[in-house]
C-alpha cells in the first residue's frame, strides 16, 4: 500500500508519492497505468519526494509522465512539490534545494502562501545534450546554428496551414522546441503541429512544443508536452516576460503561482 496525495499547479496534476517515511519500489510500479484516467488514479505526472543523494541538499525529485517515462523537470511539479513537504511536516525551510535528473534547483515558498520556482537561463546547446539528432534533422529537413541559437527546419504536416516548420531549441531543464508566430497559435496549428513534433525523429526522447507569440512586452506561450495526450497538453498557457525579438533574448523564466491539493495530511491510498 503507498500513499499519495493529488494535487495540481496551472491545471497540471499530479500524483505525489512520500517516498522519505514509506518504502515505494520506484523502478517496480507500472505509473503509466496509475497515471491513466480511467483504470488508474490518473494524472499527468507522478512526482516522487526521495532523500537526496546529497546529504547537503533537502530532497531528491523524481517525475514520471503519463506514459510512465521518466523525465528530467517540471516547473509546475517543482511548485506542488515545494508544498507537499511543507503541508506534510517533512520541512519548515523557506527555500529547499532540490536534486533533480536535470540538475539542482530551489524553489521557495513564498511570504503570501505562493510558491517560486527559479527555472535559471535557457541552455541553448542542444547538440551537446542528446535531444535533438542533428544528423536527422539536416537529413529530414533543415538544421542551423544562428549565434548562440540552435534551429531545426521540418516540413509541414499542414503546408495549408503553415508552410514550414522552423523550430528554436533549447533546454529549460527539459527540453523544448519552440516555433515563433505572428500570432497566438489558434486550435487548428496546434491540432496539426504539437503531436507531430513531439513524436519526431529527430527528437528521440520526445520534446515539448511550445507556440509562441508576442507582443510589446509579453509573449504568449502555449506548450504542447512530450508523452502528454494532445487534449491535455494543449490548454497549458503560459505568459513569460520576452523581448519584441524574443528568439534573440536570454532571459530568466520563473513560474509563481498558487497550487492545491486535493487530500489532506494522512494522503490517500494506493494499493
Amino acid at each position: 500500500m503507498i500513499r499519495f496525495t493529488k494535487m495540481q499547479g496551472a491545471g497540471n496534476d499530479f500524483v505525489v508519492i512520500d517516498a522519505c517515511r514509506q518504502e515505494v519500489p520506484v523502478n517496480a510500479v507500472d505509473w503509466k497505468q496509475l497515471a491513466d484516467r480511467q483504470f488508474g488514479i490518473g494524472a499527468d505526472q507522478i512526482l516522487i519526494v526521495e532523500k537526496p543523494q546529497n546529504p547537503q541538499h533537502d530532497f531528491r525529485y523524481r517525475i514520471f509522465n503519463a506514459d510512465g517515462a521518466e523525465v528530467e523537470q517540471c516547473g509546475n511539479g517543482a511548485r506542488c512539490f515545494v508544498r507537499f513537504v511543507h503541508d506534510q511536516g517533512l520541512s519548515t525551510k523557506k527555500k529547499i534545494s532540490v536534486e533533480t535528473t536535470a540538475g539542482l534547483i530551489v524553489p521557495e515558498l513564498t511570504d503570501n502562501g505562493l510558491v517560486r520556482v527559479d527555472m535559471a537561463a535557457p541552455n541553448f546547446g542542444s547538440r551537446h545534450q542528446g535531444f535533438v539528432d542533428w544528423e536527422a534533422a539536416r537529413r529530414l529537413g533543415k538544421a542551423e546554428v544562428e549565434g548562440r541559437i540552435e534551429r531545426v527546419e521540418l516540413a509541414s504536416p499542414a503546408p495549408h496551414v503553415l508552410a514550414k516548420l522552423e523550430l528554436d531549441l533549447l533546454s529549460m531543464g527539459n527540453p523544448h522546441a519552440v516555433l515563433f508566430l505572428d500570432a497566438p497559435a489558434n486550435d487548428a496549428m496546434l491540432a496539426a503541429f504539437g503531436a507531430y513534433v513531439c513524436k519526431h525523429p529527430v527528437f528521440p526522447k520526445g520534446v515539448n512544443v511550445g507556440f509562441a507569440s508576442s507582443c510589446s512586452c509579453v509573449s504568449s506561450n502555449v506548450v504542447q508536452a512530450r508523452h502528454l495526450p494532445a487534449e491535455a497538453a494543449l490548454a497549458r498557457l503560459r505568459c513569460l516576460p520576452w523581448s519584441e525579438k524574443g528568439r534573440n533574448h536570454a532571459c530568466r523564466f520563473r513560474r509563481v503561482g498558487a497550487i492545491s491539493g486535493s487530500s489532506g495530511p494522512a494522503g490517500s491510498r494506493l494499493s
